[in-house]
């Protein structure tokens, strides 16, 4: 039949299953291809029985050729070429935060969800910016922020592990690079106490960033358990206890309510207390209703 059909002038690549239009792209400047998924051969019926393309013929035999398909093009997202790796943890405040792994296609950011398209330039990377990090987490601290320990801008690079540190309460009125002091404010009484954050620390260059080798960032008694207290508090409908700690803010929520922050699930998290706007740092009362979820 093949020859028959050749002889007759069916085109050759009709005959067979055809590929859908491949898929080329790099990544993080490795060029890769995904092939097209492959299309029906033709569809073969000699005298009206269907037949394999190398079944013999003899004189006055009846053959109809139906030409074989095109395949579905190749067609992936990005979240499938990185589904082992879709976090990255940093220290913020001695607490370990997930946060979704950045992923830039033609140098803007996309999520998960986003599907390549061909010769795309995507990069996968693995570290945040101060600047991206805080926005991520929708906080904006009101003084000096310390990368590793060192005094950092908003343009630094917050590689995995790394740890960022500030105040969340305190108006800084002192940034000597050994020591400053802060106000801790009483929102009770509308007053304000004096807090010396660091006292004689020893800075030590490492890695080209300032390490604090003595003493830590810290809020006014955190380490002091015998005033932890418990708070109950409703998180999107559910009653939820919150232990541990002498004071709470939004960010504690994520130790005992399950809300997914490792990947990214729309263009920011909406945070609402009391039917409030509120943000990660935002301090918890006993009984406040808390609404958690990603924005459209």
């Amino acid at each position: 039949i093949i020859d028959a059909a050749l002889k007759y002038g069916f085109p050759n690549e009709k005959l067979f299953a055809r590929r859908g239009k491949a898929l080329n792209y790099s990544v993080n400047g490795e060029r890769r291809m995904l092939r097209g998924e492959l299309g029906e051969p033709a569809e073969i019926l000699l005298n009206g029985q269907p037949v394999p393309i190398n079944r013999p013929v003899i004189q006055h035999d009846s053959v109809k050729i139906k030409e074989s398909t095109i395949g579905e093009p190749a067609k992936q997202s990005v979240g499938e070429l990185f589904k082992n790796k879709k976090s990255i943890h940093f220290k913020i405040n001695h607490k370990n935060v997930p946060c979704p792994v950045l992923i830039k296609v033609n140098g803007e950011d996309v999520n998960e969800y986003y599907q390549i398209q061909d010769d795309d330039v995507i990069e996968l990377l693995n570290y945040y910016t101060v600047e991206k990090l805080l926005e991520y987490i929708d906080l904006t601290p009101p003084g000096r922020i310390l990368l590793n320990g060192a005094a950092a801008s908003m343009q630094d690079k917050v590689y995995e592990n790394f740890t960022l540190e500030f105040s969340l309460k305190e108006d800084y009125v002192n940034t000597d690079e050994q020591s400053y002091t802060a106000y801790q404010y009483d929102d009770s009484k509308g007053s304000g106490k004096e807090n010396n954050l660091y006292e004689n620390d020893q800075l030590t260059e490492t890695n080209n960033n300032m390490k604090v080798t003595k003493d830590r960032l810290h809020h006014p008694g955190e380490d002091d358990t015998s005033i932890n207290i418990t708070l109950p508090v409703i998180v999107n409908g559910t009653s939820v206890v919150l232990y541990g700690k002498p004071a709470y803010v939004v960010v504690d929520i994520l130790d005992v309510y399950d809300f997914d922050v490792s990947i990214m699930r729309g263009s920011g998290v909406v945070i609402m207390i009391n039917k409030e706007a509120a943000d990660f740092s935002t301090p918890l009362k006993e009984k406040d209703t808390v609404e958690l979820y990603w924005k459209d």
